[in-house]
């Protein structure tokens, strides 16, 4: 049994998650470190690009993102691995290209859940064999909803950080996982999986 348990834990999301919460314990908001770690249009720095997505304004920011990181880690790393990353990868720099060119009015950008959208539905559809594609097209029409209303009312409906939302990032890692599961699915397709 434990040989099992121990089969089952996501690597990858776990060791983001400690990383997530030692860059939140050394550089909390506010702090030097956290403005140096942060994206910040007026203070171009290359790895804020990276950085910025494991910093967190608030504990609750924090923990809302990584138990969401956490639950779909737990499902997406056993679909595979090199998918599950390239999730994460392909959500960041979702979100990095909304920061650089679509929301220039945006100072500042920092947290997961930008990237949490791409990685969503690459986990959906890493589910398809067990749960009922229905169910999986309606989790994901839910989250567009969502979205929806979040971009109409410009507030983030689960969770209330000391910034303003930045709902953008939401949808354009939304975005980032509609294009890598339409790529995934392709694939899939050719290689008659």
């Amino acid at each position: 049994m434990t040989n099992r348990f121990i089969a089952g834990i996501p690597p990858i999301t776990l060791t983001l998650i400690v990383l997530a919460m030692v860059i939140t314990a050394f550089a909390p908001e506010p702090s030097t470190l956290f403005d140096r770690l942060v994206l910040d249009r007026e203070q171009p720095r290359v790895w804020p690009w990276l950085t910025a997505h494991w910093l967190h304004t608030d504990n609750a920011h924090l923990l809302w993102n990584l138990v969401a990181f956490g639950c779909l880690g737990w499902l997406g790393e056993r679909d595979g691995r090199v998918r599950f990353f390239v999730s994460i990868a392909v959500g960041i720099i979702a979100v990095d290209i909304w920061f650089a060119w679509v929301d220039v009015t945006l100072r500042f950008y920092c947290g997961l859940s930008g990237a949490l959208n791409t990685v969503l539905l690459v986990t959906l559809y890493g589910l398809r064999r067990e749960i009922a594609v229905s169910w999986l097209l309606a989790v994901a029409a839910l989250v567009a909803l969502k979205l929806g209303v979040e971009w109409h009312t410009g507030v983030a409906l689960l969770t209330h950080t000391r910034w303003r939302p930045a709902v953008g990032a939401h949808i354009a890692g939304f975005v980032g996982g509609l294009i890598l599961v339409a790529t995934y699915a392709w694939s899939d397709r050719s290689r008659g999986v």
